[in-house]
Parts: structure tokens; C-alpha cells; sequence
């Protein structure tokens, strides 16, 4: 199986594509599926095992199953947003509890502003100001997926010692009209 990553990136770098046969009915895709936005309606799509049915997410379209693979997403404006990488393995019907034995390794905005990485137990990240940017390291053969405040060079969170597993982009659309562009 493969490692998704949930994220929105930058302009300099290669657009990333989703895979829209993971995507939840309520996210629409832009430019040749290279940016996605929610609508109110449910589109209608065919109903697939891979499909995300309650979280409003979504896979990139690539896995990784080695190497080492670094992303920087802007989350500028983002007034919730969840990020990370996701098992192929992991399960995305029903209500998902997020976390690294379940096949996600994420980092929440909350709706209260809070920032937090979903370890074992929720983990509230300190930091000065919300990241306008984060960078994502995901290290295959170290079993380790860091994030960062890329426009302050600081590191927020790694989850270390995750069995390797190949894995995926996932994007989850917190509460943001504005469409999402994804780039590696």
C-alpha cells in the first residue's frame, strides 16, 4: 500500500494531482484535478470503497513506497485545515478516528484556532503564530513524518517510528471556499 498527503502547496513547484475516485461526493476539482473546493451539493459520483463518504477528503492521486519526499503547503487564509499523510490501507468510510495507528499522520488548524498533531493523543502545538506555510517531510526509510513552519524555518511535530508503510497525499477541505492547489 501506498502513504497519502494532505496538502496545499505552493506556486514554484509541480502541480500534484488528486485522485477524484477517493474524493468525498461534496468536492469538486479544477485544472485537470490539480485543485479542489467543496460545494453545498452532493455531486453525483459512483459509489467506491476508496471513496472518502463522511470526511470531506481526498488522496493524491501518486504513493510513495520509499525515499524521502518534502511538500509546502500554503495555508494562508485557512481558517481550519487538516494535513498529512494517509495509509493506502486506511480506512476512509463511516467516522475515522485520525490517528497514526489507523493510518494517518496528520496536523490539525482547529475551529478555535488551535493547532495540534494527532498522535496517540491530541498534541497542541505552541507556536508564536499560525504557519502561512508548512513544510511536510515524509522520510520513508526513517518511518518519519515531519512538519514545519516553513516560513519561520521551525519544526512543529514528527511522528517517528511508523511502520513502513507506502503512502498517499490526503487533503481534508476544513472551512474554506477557496479552492485548494496542490503542488509537490
Amino acid at each position: 500500500g501506498d502513504i497519502f498527503t494532505l496538502v496545499f502547496l505552493l506556486d514554484h513547484s509541480p502541480k500534484v494531482t488528486w485522485d477524484p475516485n477517493t474524493a468525498h461526493p461534496r468536492l469538486v476539482f479544477f485544472s485537470d484535478n490539480t485543485e479542489v473546493s467543496t460545494t453545498d451539493d452532493a455531486l453525483q459520483s459512483q459509489d467506491n470503497p476508496s471513496r472518502f463518504d463522511v470526511v470531506l477528503g481526498v488522496l493524491g492521486s501518486t504513493g510513495f513506497s520509499r525515499g524521502r519526499h518534502y511538500w509546502e503547503v500554503s495555508v494562508a487564509e485557512k481558517r481550519c485545515y487538516h494535513i498529512g499523510m494517509v495509509s493506502e490501507s486506511a480506512k476512509r468510510r463511516g467516522s475515522l478516528s485520525f490517528r497514526p495507528a489507523n493510518g494517518f499522520w496528520t496536523i490539525i488548524l482547529n475551529k478555535q484556532g488551535e493547532l495540534k498533531a494527532i498522535d496517540r493523543t491530541s498534541v497542541t502545538l505552541q507556536v508564536e503564530r499560525l504557519p502561512i506555510t508548512l513544510g511536510i517531510l515524509l522520510d520513508y526509510k526513517k518511518g518519519q513524518v515531519s512538519f514545519y513552519d516553513a516560513g519561520a524555518r521551525s519544526h512543529l511535530y514528527s511522528f517517528s517510528g511508523q511502520e513502513r508503510v507506502a503512502a498517499k497525499k490526503y487533503t481534508g477541505n476544513g472551512n474554506s471556499l477557496k479552492p485548494l492547489c496542490a503542488r509537490k
